[in-house]
């Protein structure tokens, strides 16, 4: 399975939905985007407004919460804090 292709877009700081790009069977891109990340409420039409998109990293914490750029971490990396 490919790697997802999603935004987290943004606009005056606040979260105002998410993005993805999928290929269909014919390997064409289509986008849509949802309010609230939500498995099944993903809409075909151009997504809201927004001044900045953080790209997905493809990483999950360990409460499984998607990883974008721009998302501050804390945490221990070989026994450093």
């Amino acid at each position: 399975m490919a790697r997802k292709i999603k935004f987290r877009l943004i606009l005056k700081g606040k979260i105002v939905g998410y993005e993805r790009i999928t290929p269909d069977e014919d390997g064409h891109l289509h986008s849509s985007w949802s309010p609230d990340n939500s498995i099944g409420g993903w809409i075909l039409s151009r997504p809201p407004r927004h001044d900045k998109e953080d790209f997905f990293t493809g990483l999950h914490d360990k409460h499984e919460k998607e990883i974008y750029e721009g998302d501050i971490l804390e945490g221990e990396i070989a026994g450093k804090k």
